[in-house]
Parts: structure tokens; C-alpha cells; sequence
């Protein structure tokens, strides 16, 4: 069974109430006094109800949106977040302590690699040098062999084979 739509009277009894205990009524305030419609009905409905003289004979601005906690809720409730901060920054740390290595661990593989890959094209070259000048002799071992002698010139001037 569905719920029954939020009214603009309910919004303004409900934020009379809470202006009544002190505070003054904010859509969030009053979606959980209510239990239950859309923020935005809510915040239209609020709005109306600032402009209400009733809101303005109440000052609504003047009431604080927070109510002020006793001296020493408010330290031990400090101490409290003080320590979970404690406890969640340890934990980052060592988190980021662990990340940390694990990427100095890369950086050295990775270097590693870096200098093989180094070492490797050093030798690549190395042999691409050797196999040029190899080519070089054989090349010119072959312009030699094919050069023509005095007399295959001879033969070659006087036609005859």
C-alpha cells in the first residue's frame, strides 16, 4: 500500500515543532521528523513556512541550526574523532608504505630490463658493424674477380669470341 502524499500542513507543524525545541528546521531536519516524503517537497514546503508569520514571530533565523553540545561531549567526542583520524592514518601509511615498495620493486625490474634491452642493442650493433665490413670485403673480393683482364680486352676489341 503506497504512502499518503506529504501535505504542506504537516511540513509546517513538523517545523513548528522543531523550531519550538530550539532549532531551526532544515529539509533534512524534517525529512526525518516525517519519515518519509521527497526532499524537494520538502524544501518547497519549508520555504512556504519561512515565509509564514508564525516563522518570522518565531525567528527562525535567529535559532541555530545546531544545538551546542555540553563542554565535555564535545572534548570527549573530539578525542574520539582524534583517535579514529589516528587510526585511519596509520593505516593509509602503511598502505602507502606498501605501495611505495611495490613500485621501487618495478623501478628495479623495470631498470633492469631497461639495461638489458641496452646491452642487447650494443650487440646487435656491433654485429650489424662486423656483417657491413664482412659485406664490404666480399664486395670488393667480387669487383676484382670481375675485372676484366688485358686480355679478354683484346679478344673484346677484335670481335672475337
Amino acid at each position: 500500500m503506497a504512502s499518503q502524499r506529504l501535505s504542506e500542513e504537516e511540513v509546517h507543524v513538523a517545523c513548528t515543532e522543531i523550531a519550538a525545541q530550539g532549532e531551526r528546521p532544515t529539509s533534512l531536519n524534517l525529512l526525518d521528523k516525517l519519515g518519509r516524503g521527497s526532499l524537494t517537497t520538502i524544501t518547497k514546503y519549508l520555504n512556504s513556512w519561512n515565509a509564514t508569520d508564525e516563522a518570522r514571530a518565531i525567528s527562525v533565523e535567529s535559532l541555530p541550526a545546531i544545538v551546542a553540545l555540553p563542554p565535555e561531549l564535545s572534548r570527549d567526542g573530539e578525542d574520539l574523532l582524534k583517535k579514529i583520524w589516528s587510526i585511519a592514518k596509520g593505516i593509509a601509511d602503511t598502505e602507502l608504505d606498501i605501495q611505495r615498495e611495490a613500485l621501487k620493486q618495478a623501478e628495479i625490474t623495470n631498470q633492469i630490463k631497461v639495461e638489458e634491452a641496452f646491452k642487447f642493442s650494443e650487440a646487435q650493433s656491433m654485429k650489424i658493424e662486423r656483417l657491413e665490413n664482412v659485406l664490404a670485403e666480399i664486395e670488393n673480393q667480387l669487383n676484382e674477380s670481375e675485372a676484366p683482364t688485358s686480355l679478354d680486352s683484346d679478344l673484346a676489341e677484335t670481335g672475337q669470341d
